[in-house]
């Protein structure tokens, strides 16, 4: 944090690196686990970064918090959905699987 950016200017400029690093045509594809890479994005920054995920070779895993902005799940193919255990019960709810068409 230079201490001048906004929380999604932050967000957007390790993004760039990322882009750098994955657009490399000497190693493409990879895999690449990005925590809530929508933190402090509006919506029309939310689809570009998908936009650029779906434009990778790579691999990734995202992680997000709870969330009524479904644009967030647009580039996965993949979505696993997960609970945590309620107060009284021995087991957590079985995780949801959402299997995107790949276009």
């Amino acid at each position: 944090n230079d201490g001048e950016a906004s929380g999604g200017q932050q967000v957007m400029k390790s993004l760039i690196l990322l882009i750098g690093l994955l657009m490399d045509e000497s190693r493409p594809g990879g895999f690449v686990f990005i925590d809530e890479p929508f933190a402090h994005l509006d919506v029309a920054n939310i689809d570009r970064v998908g936009t650029f995920l779906r434009a990778t070779r790579a691999q990734y895993l995202i992680t997000t918090p709870v969330t009524h902005n479904a644009n967030v799940f647009a580039p996965a193919q993949l979505t696993l959905v997960t609970r945590k255990k309620q107060p009284g019960s021995d087991w957590a709810p079985p995780i949801g699987v959402l299997q995107r068409a790949i276009e």
